[in-house]
């Protein structure tokens, strides 16, 4: 019996584990924030709910209600297949040497829908978090020039992370309209540190962003 039931938890974790990795996907490096959310644990007890349920199912499957290893991994592979299998539709011709597939999913559809409702949640929660995160880091600096000079010198010990090489290309952009400007009152240059403080959060999360101009 306790070896019933350290399967049935180990099925469990394995389908939270699962549903995790879409969390992951969403939220990048605020994943770990993300976690720390209510929304974010019902989420992941449902889907380890969901590889539990089909554990428990596989007891009435021949040859696998004594071999409680085996069925805990196929009960989770069948599961998580299930829940990701597609089927084929039709080929679409997009030009006259490329064409793609087009393929439908009711389960997967229905997951990504399920999956959207929790992590819609905690986006709005992050968004409400990053305005007033930003409101707070803007009011720092008495101007965009010294945002902008603080900002080149965080972004040099980030070294050779892919997301800040895009990150200082764009922020160009606004160090060009701050340079071009030949009087920039105090609603403009607001605006400015806004801007680039709001690039920051969307190239590093709002996690990162607390660390940036820390």
């Amino acid at each position: 019996m306790a070896e019933y039931y350290f399967w049935l938890v180990f099925s469990f974790i394995v389908g939270g584990l699962s549903g995790f990795q879409g969390i992951h996907e969403r939220f990048g490096t605020d994943s770990g924030k993300a976690a720390k959310t209510i929304w974010c644990w019902l989420y992941l007890i449902s889907r380890g709910g969901v590889a539990a349920g089909v554990f428990r199912a596989g007891a009435h499957l021949p040859y696998l209600d004594k071999q409680l290893l085996l069925r805990a991994l196929i009960c989770g592979v069948s599961a998580e297949g299930l829940l990701r299998a597609q089927f084929f539709v039709r080929r679409v011709k997009i030009d006259d040497k490329t064409s793609q597939d087009v393929s439908w999913s009711p389960v997967l559809s229905m997951l990504r829908w399920y999956q959207d409702l929790f992590l819609s949640t905690i986006a709005r929660k992050f968004a409400k978090e990053a305005r007033k995160l930003v409101e707070e880091i803007a009011e720092r600096f008495s101007s965009f020039p010294e945002m902008y000079s603080s900002f080149e010198l965080k972004i040099q010990g980030w070294g050779k992370d892919p997301r800040v090489a895009g990150l200082a290309k764009a922020a160009i952009g606004l160090k060009k309209r701050s340079d071009e400007a030949l009087t920039t009152n105090a609603q403009a240059d607001k605006k400015l540190r806004h801007e680039l403080v709001y690039l920051v959060h969307t190239q590093l999360g709002i996690t990162d962003l607390q660390n940036f101009f820390r």
